[in-house]
């Protein structure tokens, strides 16, 4: 896999829509593996009737019901028009926007891991139950599962069919996005410990795997376009609790199309409880402390993810 100077590949955003400034190549329901059948990405995703469509003028995005006229999706969807131009269909009805707040530290950069928005509905959504968001800090080593409307595709094609399907897929969360700083990276593109980081396994080729394990999940997955603001979710033990807003796709290979080897990045929940609580008044839902076992697994994720840093070093590098 082509790797690009600092980070190691170029970012681009999720949703359908010019890029913002100052982005790098960046563009972001997800890619599947050649080998498993679409059915079983639409069937998982029926276990998460909170992930809704997002659509405006521009384009159409993710966001997930966290309250009865709440939703929470990426900075980057939010695009200067009226609030009421924003829609969010979910459970079979389209609901309409009141009011909508950025999250303070957004400046429109993806590697800070400040994108995240709320999306203040003007009803109240009566037929869907809220996800449940988490402040557990214990994301890494675990399974998330994302869930969007974005394109979709094979690990092989890259994505190739336009989004709107609710599609959900799974994924080893491997690292966090400060793992690819090194003293090559720029300073307007060091990546926050705010963002959670996935690879794109391929069944057939353990080469295109760079950080974590080789092996791919039985769903095997990576977000694309459309998939912006969609919802990351982890079980820690007593059901799934929504801990990432699917942010961007990175890639190493000049092409953001979602093919094995490139990668997801969500921006994590823990990190802005602040944000969503002071905003909607819902607290995060309680998440006891990780057992030893849970650590020790973190460890061990941990050092794998380094024995695949080492090959990003030896890799060749090309610049943005």
């Amino acid at each position: 896999m082509r790797l690009i100077a600092g980070l190691a590949f170029c970012v681009a955003v999720l949703a359908t829509a010019p890029a913002n400034a100052g982005l790098l190549g960046m563009q972001p329901t997800g890619t599947i593996r050649d080998d498993r059948p679409d059915a079983s990405y639409l069937s998982l995703a029926t276990n998460y009737p909170s992930v809704g469509l997002i659509q405006n003028p521009l384009f159409l995005a993710s966001g997930t019901l966290i309250g009865a006229d709440w939703v929470l999706t990426a900075a980057h969807v939010i695009v200067g028009v009226p609030a009421n131009q924003y829609s969010f269909t979910v459970g079979g009805a389209t609901y309409f926007g009141a009011e909508v707040f950025v999250e303070p530290t957004w400046t429109g950069s993806l590697y800070a891991g400040n994108d995240v928005a709320l999306i203040r509905l003007a009803s109240s959504v009566t037929n869907v139950a809220p996800a449940r968001y988490s402040g557990a800090t214990s994301e890494v080593g675990r399974v998330g599962t994302y869930v969007g409307y974005g394109a979709t595709g094979t690990g092989t094609t890259g994505a190739t069919i336009p989004g709107g399907v609710q599609r959900a897929g799974q994924n080893v969360l491997d690292v966090t996005a400060d793992f690819f700083n090194g003293p090559g990276t720029p300073a307007n593109r060091t990546y926050s410990d705010r963002i959670l980081m996935s690879d794109f396994d391929s069944p057939f080729d353990p080469s295109e795997s760079s950080i974590g394990s080789p092996n791919p999940l039985d769903l095997e997955f990576n977000v694309a376009s459309g998939d912006s603001g969609g919802g990351l979710f982890i079980d820690f033990g007593f059901g799934d609790l929504l801990a990432g807003v699917t942010s961007f796709l990175a890639f190493g290979d000049d092409t953001a199309n979602a093919d094995y080897g490139d990668f997801s990045g969500a921006t994590r929940t823990s990190s802005h409880v602040a944000f969503i609580q002071n905003t909607t008044g819902i607290a995060p839902a309680s998440v006891p402390e990780p057992s030893s076992t849970v650590l020790l697994l973190t460890i061990a994720v941990a050092g794998g993810a380094w024995r695949s840093r080492r090959r990003f070093v030896t890799a060749t590098e090309r610049s943005a």
